[in-house]
């Protein structure tokens, strides 16, 4: 498994993962990994991951897995429905 964002990062899944026995590897631009964990979407190369690699985001989603895109489009719900987007 890989984590970006350095050796501080998400140490309770490093740790979890590790006493599951899965082995870390620190090189985050590497496509080398079964697990790749990111806080950024854009570490990942989705067009390049092979069936059996996961990682922990989807691709194009930004629409409702961001905060900008989730508050983008709980505005124009106004233009579908009748809403106040303010009681969300």
């Amino acid at each position: 498994f890989c984590i970006a964002g350095g050796t501080h990062s998400y140490q309770g899944i490093r740790e979890a993962l590790l006493e599951r026995g899965w082995r870390e590897h620190r090189e985050e631009e590497s496509m080398i990994f079964d697990l790749k964990w990111t806080v950024k979407t854009t570490d990942i190369a989705f067009k390049a991951l092979n069936k059996d690699q996961v990682v922990n985001h989807f691709a194009k989603n930004s629409c409702i897995t961001t905060k900008v895109g989730l508050t983008r489009n709980l505005r124009n719900l106004k233009w579908f429905e009748d809403v106040d987007m303010d009681l969300f």
